[in-house]
């Protein structure tokens, strides 16, 4: 269970993780050869940022500047700025309490299931190299920065304060909490799909190579254990995901109020000019994270079903030795039993159609918020 002995995507996972825990995102757990964990230490701290956490929502409910923030532009916005805050609270207390006291096991077993897929697998195919691996995330995060790092200077503009001022009192630090949520999210998918690739690659030569009586019993293991690898993540991640799609309908309702707002409301050019700039930037990059999100979902199901698929076609073109076809019966069975499923807390799958309920929800909201604000503007 070495470091030399894991694929690379696992391995930047568990780098990234020793990071993670600083902000509690993952449970205290050293994925060396033991699963060390560090229950009391993790308790204890966690139970800090919990307190830190209550007295900052004291201080800030009674400073001025804070309250403003949140009390600035039209009706609408002062309510989505509130249920946004309401929404990110909620999904940073509930990761660190996650994290503190619950999602140890679900992680332990995770990550000893990769183990256990490497030994079986033999080295996942990587379509990056390292450079391009690590250069690709390190993008993702400059290009939040930047976002953020713009955004920030724009409200200090606005409100005429400090930028140290403006990260303090404005939500940026819940994004980048929700920011690195998501990073560790599309890696453990991204992880998934490369091994359901790899599982379909190594069916098609087992079966052209007529061997499936004798690997018939691992395929259906390394199946079994990749959805349930699956599960653990929905375990892990369902609320979360629910979280992050409710704050991102927020901030693109927010969005497009803003240019309502830059439009009809604020007078100032080149603060205009500035929210519509930011917004867009905004707009683009929120497409990118619901697609980054999706899109690899969709794809890693939809390898869980190729190799359904392979099993199917191969089954009506078997040559008629017995024990073959028994053998590919039992692993189709097996294959249609542990299809892979992602779901928020069982309430929704997670799939494509996610994206077209996605718009419109936001436009049925969005109609309601302009009428806030024609009412609103009426003298």
């Amino acid at each position: 269970m070495g470091e030399t002995s894991s694929p690379q995507d696992v391995n930047f996972i568990r780098h990234f993780n020793t990071f993670l825990n600083f902000f509690l995102i993952t449970p205290w757990i050293v994925f060396d050869n033991k699963f060390t964990w560090k229950p009391k230490l993790a308790k204890f701290y966690g139970t800090t940022l919990l307190l830190s956490r209550g007295l900052l929502i004291f201080y800030q409910s009674q400073d001025k500047l804070f309250v403003s923030f949140y009390r600035k532009g039209l009706l609408s916005q002062q309510i989505i700025n509130i249920l946004t805050l309401i929404v990110l609270e909620t999904l940073v207390c509930s990761s660190i309490a996650k994290s503190a006291f619950f999602d140890n096991e679900n992680w332990r077993l995770l990550f000893e299931n990769f183990y256990l897929l490497e030994k079986h697998l033999h080295g996942v195919s990587e379509e990056k190299k390292p450079v391009q691996f690590y250069l690709s995330r390190f993008a993702k995060h400059l290009i939040f920065l930047t976002l953020a790092g713009y955004f920030t200077w724009i409200y200090s503009k606005i409100f005429r304060i400090s930028i140290l001022t403006a990260v303090i009192t404005t939500p940026i630090t819940y994004y980048y909490y929700e920011f690195l949520t998501f990073c560790l999210l599309s890696s453990l998918v991204e992880a998934f799909r490369n091994r359901y690739k790899f599982l379909n690659k190594k069916l098609l030569i087992v079966l052209s190579a007529s061997e499936l009586v004798q690997e018939a019993n691992t395929f259906a293991l390394d199946y079994q254990i990749l959805s349930e690898s699956v599960q653990i993540f929905n375990n892990i991640f369902s609320y979360k995901i629910i979280l992050i799609i409710l704050h991102y309908a927020l901030t693109v309702i927010n969005a497009l109020d803003t240019f309502y707002a830059a439009v009809f409301v604020y007078k100032n050019k080149s603060v205009v000019l500035h929210l519509l700039v930011g917004t867009t930037c905004v707009l683009c990059y929120l497409l990118y994270i619901v697609l980054a999100i999706i899109v690899p979902i969709e794809s890693t199901v939809q390898e869980s079903k190729t190799f359904v698929d392979l099993c199917y076609k191969t089954e009506l073109n078997f040559s008629p030795d017995l024990q073959q076809v028994r053998a590919l019966e039992q692993l189709t069975r097996h294959a249609e039993q542990f299809a892979a499923k992602f779901s928020a807390g069982g309430h929704f799958d997670i799939n494509k159609t996610i994206i077209f309920s996605f718009v419109g929800n936001v436009m049925s909201y969005f109609i309601i918020v302009m009428q806030l604000n024609g009412h609103e503007l009426v003298p």
